[in-house]
Protein backbone atom coordinates (compact mmCIF):
# COMPACT_ATOMS: atom_id res chain seq x y z
CA UNK A 1 0.00 0.00 0.00
CA UNK A 2 0.92 3.90 -0.82
CA UNK A 3 0.50 6.57 1.33
CA UNK A 4 0.81 9.77 0.21
CA UNK A 5 0.61 13.23 2.95
CA UNK A 6 -0.63 16.35 1.17
CA UNK A 7 -0.60 19.24 3.05
CA UNK A 8 -2.40 22.46 1.97
CA UNK A 9 -1.15 25.79 2.58
CA UNK A 10 -2.41 29.15 1.94
CA UNK A 11 -0.95 31.87 0.59
CA UNK A 12 -1.21 35.45 -0.36
CA UNK A 13 1.43 35.47 -3.82
CA UNK A 14 1.58 32.23 -5.02
CA UNK A 15 4.22 33.00 -7.32
CA UNK A 16 6.75 34.66 -4.31
CA UNK A 17 5.21 31.05 -2.21
CA UNK A 18 6.70 29.08 -5.14
CA UNK A 19 9.92 30.70 -4.80
CA UNK A 20 10.60 30.27 -1.16
CA UNK A 21 9.82 26.55 -0.94
CA UNK A 22 10.98 24.95 -4.15
CA UNK A 23 14.28 27.60 -4.45
CA UNK A 24 15.28 29.18 -1.22
CA UNK A 25 14.24 26.05 0.94
CA UNK A 26 15.23 23.73 -2.35
CA UNK A 27 13.80 20.95 -0.91
CA UNK A 28 10.20 20.73 -2.82
CA UNK A 29 10.08 20.52 -7.05
CA UNK A 30 7.10 21.43 -8.74
CA UNK A 31 5.20 18.01 -9.42
CA UNK A 32 2.35 19.62 -11.86
CA UNK A 33 2.07 23.01 -13.66
CA UNK A 34 0.54 25.96 -11.58
CA UNK A 35 -3.06 24.83 -12.21
CA UNK A 36 -5.88 27.85 -12.64
CA UNK A 37 -9.65 26.37 -11.00
CA UNK A 38 -11.89 29.27 -11.67
CA UNK A 39 -10.81 32.06 -9.63
CA UNK A 40 -8.20 29.83 -7.50
CA UNK A 41 -3.86 29.46 -8.29
CA UNK A 42 -2.88 26.22 -7.01
CA UNK A 43 0.55 24.78 -7.42
CA UNK A 44 1.54 21.39 -6.44
CA UNK A 45 5.43 20.33 -5.18
CA UNK A 46 6.70 16.91 -4.21
CA UNK A 47 9.60 16.35 -1.79
CA UNK A 48 11.40 13.28 -1.26
CA UNK A 49 8.89 10.10 -0.61
CA UNK A 50 5.17 10.75 -0.83
CA UNK A 51 4.98 14.15 0.76
CA UNK A 52 3.19 16.69 -1.49
CA UNK A 53 2.74 20.44 -0.48
CA UNK A 54 -0.15 22.15 -2.35
CA UNK A 55 -0.43 25.94 -2.44
CA UNK A 56 -3.20 28.09 -3.04
CA UNK A 57 -3.62 31.68 -3.43
CA UNK A 58 -5.86 32.94 -1.46
CA UNK A 59 -7.23 36.18 0.80
CA UNK A 60 -7.31 34.50 4.18
CA UNK A 61 -4.10 31.95 4.67
CA UNK A 62 -2.93 29.25 6.83
CA UNK A 63 -2.02 25.46 6.58
CA UNK A 64 -4.45 22.53 6.94
CA UNK A 65 -4.50 18.83 6.02
CA UNK A 66 -6.04 18.88 2.51
CA UNK A 67 -8.41 21.52 2.61
CA UNK A 68 -7.73 25.10 3.26
CA UNK A 69 -10.68 26.11 4.04
CA UNK A 70 -10.44 24.84 7.45
CA UNK A 71 -7.96 26.96 8.49
CA UNK A 72 -8.96 30.20 6.69
CA UNK A 73 -8.75 32.53 9.39
CA UNK A 74 -6.76 36.04 9.00
CA UNK A 75 -3.11 36.32 9.35
CA UNK A 76 -1.46 33.22 11.56
CA UNK A 77 1.61 35.26 11.40
CA UNK A 78 4.98 34.20 13.11
CA UNK A 79 2.58 32.87 16.86
CA UNK A 80 0.39 30.58 14.98
CA UNK A 81 -0.49 27.20 16.20
CA UNK A 82 -0.80 26.02 12.53
CA UNK A 83 3.22 25.15 11.54
CA UNK A 84 4.78 22.50 9.28
CA UNK A 85 7.14 20.15 10.38
CA UNK A 86 9.51 18.66 8.19
CA UNK A 87 12.32 16.42 9.90
CA UNK A 88 15.81 16.72 7.48
CA UNK A 89 19.60 15.26 7.33
CA UNK A 90 21.85 18.16 7.87
CA UNK A 91 19.43 20.68 9.58
CA UNK A 92 22.53 22.73 10.70
CA UNK A 93 23.46 23.53 7.04
CA UNK A 94 20.20 24.59 6.21
CA UNK A 95 19.75 27.11 9.05
CA UNK A 96 23.32 28.52 7.96
CA UNK A 97 22.48 28.99 4.45
CA UNK A 98 19.01 31.02 5.32
CA UNK A 99 20.26 32.57 8.07
CA UNK A 100 23.36 34.15 6.61
CA UNK A 101 21.47 35.60 3.66
CA UNK A 102 18.35 38.20 2.94
CA UNK A 103 15.86 35.95 1.70
CA UNK A 104 14.63 37.77 -1.55
CA UNK A 105 10.80 36.04 -1.34
CA UNK A 106 10.35 38.12 2.02
CA UNK A 107 10.64 34.54 4.09
CA UNK A 108 12.86 34.86 7.09
CA UNK A 109 14.71 32.57 10.07
CA UNK A 110 12.61 32.65 13.22
CA UNK A 111 15.14 32.71 16.17
CA UNK A 112 18.07 30.27 17.19
CA UNK A 113 19.11 27.00 16.09
CA UNK A 114 18.29 24.94 19.16
CA UNK A 115 19.43 22.03 20.67
CA UNK A 116 16.44 19.86 21.83
CA UNK A 117 16.24 16.53 23.59
CA UNK A 118 15.25 15.01 20.32
CA UNK A 119 17.09 16.64 17.71
CA UNK A 120 17.99 20.12 16.88
CA UNK A 121 15.54 22.39 14.90
CA UNK A 122 14.48 26.22 13.73
CA UNK A 123 11.95 27.47 12.02
CA UNK A 124 11.28 29.75 9.20
CA UNK A 125 8.42 31.75 8.97
CA UNK A 126 7.29 31.78 5.14
CA UNK A 127 6.16 34.76 2.67
CA UNK A 128 2.57 34.05 3.99
CA UNK A 129 3.48 34.59 7.38
CA UNK A 130 3.15 30.19 8.29
CA UNK A 131 5.84 28.86 10.21
CA UNK A 132 7.74 26.31 8.63
CA UNK A 133 9.50 23.82 11.10
CA UNK A 134 12.95 21.74 10.39
CA UNK A 135 14.03 19.30 12.57
CA UNK A 136 17.15 16.55 12.60
CA UNK A 137 16.32 13.46 11.97
CA UNK A 138 15.36 11.71 15.13
CA UNK A 139 17.78 10.37 17.23
CA UNK A 140 16.45 7.34 19.00
CA UNK A 141 19.40 7.76 21.93
CA UNK A 142 18.11 11.14 22.22
CA UNK A 143 14.78 9.98 23.03
CA UNK A 144 13.41 10.73 19.19
CA UNK A 145 10.54 8.50 18.92
CA UNK A 146 7.36 8.89 17.69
Amino acid sequence: MTIRMYVSVCVMDLDRAVTFYTQELALFDIAGEREYKGSDRLARMKADGNVYLRLREAPQFGIALMKCEACAKPGPGPAARESILLEIPRVEQLFTRLSSVTLPSGASVSGALLSTPIGDMFSVIDPAGNRVNFMSALDPDRGGVL
